[in-house]
């Protein structure tokens, strides 16, 4: 994993699980040191690996995810 992606996880952890995440504010709030399609392509990344779920366009969640998945 690259190091912009390692700083969008770390973004991304700071929110508790089911809270919802606007990326385009997260973004403008704390993410302007990694450029802006690197930022996207992490949240992209991050959402494969299962660790964001999309809800709409630009609206992300970290799932809660219990011994049977995700909840």
């Amino acid at each position: 994993m690259s190091n912009y992606t390692n700083e969008v996880k770390r973004l991304i952890n700071t929110y508790s699980e089911n809270e919802l995440i606007i990326s385009r504010d997260l973004y403008l709030e704390k993410g302007q040191c990694i450029p802006e399609p690197t930022f996207y392509k992490a949240l992209g990344r991050l959402t494969c690996e299962g660790q964001l779920i999309r809800i709409s366009k630009g609206i992300y969640a970290r799932p809660r995810k219990s011994k049977y998945g995700i909840v």
